[in-house]
């Protein structure tokens, strides 16, 4: 594919022309995502046909629902799909991957770094016995209080969630991409917009934080 399908795709299903950095940043960790693909299943083969509508226009679409938000969090990044194409777009956001498999925190970084990209990035599963306020990153840089989480293709456990429910700030929300199958709502959370993924049933839903932080047990 070259870089003017890429645009063309990403416009297509978006509706708008994107920015000529953001684009070449995308279309750099489309390349370094082909040039993996030989050693490690970033994505399902099924998909690589309809990769710009289903995993860059689609992360994309969060942009709609991020608000304000300045210091947010992926949880279980893979290859990069929401969080690493969200950073790519968002310049004065703080953006955090965190990925407990080690090929692919590899692949996060090597993108990054093709892409001359900054964000964080942490090789960690979130749990009750590891949870987001003990995280840091490769520089020794602690997460901190997130006030932003997106979650795509994970699902959150009652482990995770305790462990993350602690690291987030008063008020903060969750973006989860989620299907036409009925989903659990999030502890001490509700419903708020909801944006529909073209092509496919399911929406990005928003959840919005309802009590104060919890301290871990």
């Amino acid at each position: 594919m070259s870089a003017g399908q890429f645009r063309d795709g990403l416009e297509s299903t978006l509706g708008a022309p994107p920015s000529q950095l953001l684009v070449e940043r995308l279309f750099s960790h489309y390349q370094e995502l082909r040039r993996w693909a030989a050693r490690t299943a970033l994505i399902g083969a099924s998909e690589a046909d309809r990769m710009v509508e289903r995993h860059y226009a689609e992360s994309l679409l969060a942009l709609g629902l991020i608000g304000e938000a300045t210091r947010i969090l992926d949880l279980g990044s893979g290859a990069g799909f929401p969080g690493w194409v969200l950073a790519a777009a968002l310049e004065k956001a703080t953006v955090w991957l965190v990925e407990s498999r080690k090929r692919k925190v590899a692949f996060l970084r090597s993108a990054a770094t093709r892409a001359e990209l900054s964000c964080r990035i942490v090789g960690a599963r979130v749990s009750r016995h590891q949870p987001l306020t003990s995280l840091l990153d490769a520089d020794g840089r602690s997460v901190g209080s997130i006030d932003l989480v997106t979650i795509r293709a994970v699902k959150i456990t009652d482990d995770i969630w305790a462990g993350l429910r602690p690291g987030l700030a008063t008020g903060a929300r969750v973006l989860r991409w989620e299907g036409s199958e009925a989903v659990a709502p999030l502890p001490g959370a509700e419903r708020g917009r909801a944006l529909p993924l073209p092509g496919r049933q399911g929406t990005i839903q928003e959840w919005c934080l309802t009590e104060k932080r919890a301290v871990l047990a």
